[in-house]
């Protein structure tokens, strides 16, 4: 791979410099949420997740078999973050980004060169044990942050391992169905943007 042709190619064209910009602050919008409810913080990672898993992995060109498949693979990235939560590790924002990032360069490494005869088993045994082959580095990590257990239960912004749980376990007046709420005020946001 020619990185500096790369490089030189990115500067000449603006437009591409721009694009690149914009994706780059998108990538870091979801953990500089700040007075964001946690639907929103949800929301904003969950979006991060699909524009990463698009982009690292080799996916299907049929867009309802990229969404469906995108989908999935984010369902797979929540378990591990549920992993995180269980261990009491609550990595948030550019400290959780590093490790789903590894994941997915992971399989998208392997299915570049070759070596996944099937996607979906070989996902989902790289995303689940993640956790576990990495649980010293996590571990330390988590400690250096001061992210533990016991402080987060002190804390107001919740990390996206917790609120990772809390979607899973509530049954009433649900994360989900107040995420399910904002997503569609933000798609009649959206909607009305363009109107304009």
């Amino acid at each position: 791979m020619d990185v500096l042709g790369q490089f030189l190619d990115d500067r000449e064209d603006p437009q591409k410099r721009h694009a690149a910009a914009v994706d780059a602050q998108k990538d870091r919008a979801w953990w500089e949420i700040k007075g964001a409810t946690e639907e929103q913080r949800l929301l904003a990672f969950e979006a991060w997740c699909r524009r990463q898993i698009q982009s690292r992995l080799v996916l299907s060109e049929e867009a309802t078999a990229k969404a469906r498949r995108t989908g999935q693979c984010l369902a797979e990235i929540k378990c591990m973050l549920l992993e995180l939560f269980r261990r009491g590790w609550l990595l948030d924002g550019a400290r959780l980004a590093p490790h789903v990032i590894a994941v997915l360069d992971d399989v998208g490494n392997a299915q570049r060169a070759g070596r996944v005869q099937e996607f979906w088993p070989f996902f989902r045994s790289v995303v689940r044990s993640y956790v576990g082959r990495n649980a010293e580095e996590i571990r330390s990590e988590s400690m250096r942050a001061g992210n533990i257990a016991s402080m987060a239960f002190t804390d107001i912004a919740r990390t996206l391992p917790a609120l990772v749980a809390q979607e899973r376990e509530e049954l009433n007046e649900t994360l989900r169905e107040k995420k399910t709420r904002a997503r569609a005020k933000q798609a009649e946001q959206d909607k009305q943007g363009q109107l304009f």
